[in-house]
Parts: C-alpha cells; structure tokens; sequence
C-alpha cells in the first residue's frame, strides 16, 4: 500500500514552495505527492505579492515552474513529476494569452506499486 498527500490550492499562496514540500518530504515520506495551483510547464517561476490597500491585505499569488518543483522533488527521491492542465471549468477562467495555468502535478517516488494511483488525472 503507498501512501501520498494532496495538496489544493495552497502553494500558489504561500511564499515560497520549497519549506511546504520538505517538510511534506521530510516529516510525512509520502511514496507520491499530488499538488493542484498555478503552475508553469517552462523553467520560470513568478513570485508576486498582492497588496490589497483598502482592506489592508498581504497575500501571495505564485505561478511556479514545473521543472523547478520537479529538481527540489529530486533531492528527496522522487524519481519524476508531471503535469497536466485541468479541463472544464477551470481552465476556461484563465485568460487566453496566459503562459501559467491551474495544474495538477504529480510527483513519485521509485516505489512501482504507486504508480497506478491517479494516473487518470495526471496523465501519468
């Protein structure tokens, strides 16, 4: 039996993606990870703050680079990560010349026996 984590919509709003994913790594060794956000298929990645005067929010609104995940995963034994673009509802939102979109990533370790599970949605 493998075990994994799902991660919706939270990495694009966080600082950065490398502290979430090690400690998913370190502390929880899932055998797979799979993350839906605002994900590149190139190796550029966009950090943006959001500032939001008149209610006084700070937030974070990050498209990050699918190879770039994909080699901070690799430090951890995961032998790969592939992406695919959401169909439907979704991905109709995005707008049309835009390179970042909502993706479903899944990254996995070496372990074979976890590598029939979500193969559907990752189109592994």
């Amino acid at each position: 039996m493998s075990t994994g984590v799902i991660s919706l919509q939270t990495l694009s709003w966080l600082p950065e993606f490398e502290q979430p994913l090690r400690q998913i790594f370190e502390k929880i060794a899932p055998d797979w990870i799979a993350m839906s956000s605002l994900f590149y298929e190139g190796d550029i990645s966009c950090k943006i703050e959001v500032e939001e005067h008149a209610a006084g929010n700070h937030f974070f609104y990050n498209v990050y680079s699918i190879p770039a995940v994909s080699r901070f995963a690799r430090e951890f034994g995961v032998s790969r990560c592939r992406g695919a673009a959401f169909r439907g509802s979704i991905s109709t939102c995005r707008r049309r010349k835009t390179r970042a979109r909502w993706r479903l990533i899944r990254c996995e370790r070496q372990n074979p026996a976890c590598r029939s599970e979500f193969n559907s949605a990752a189109r592994c």
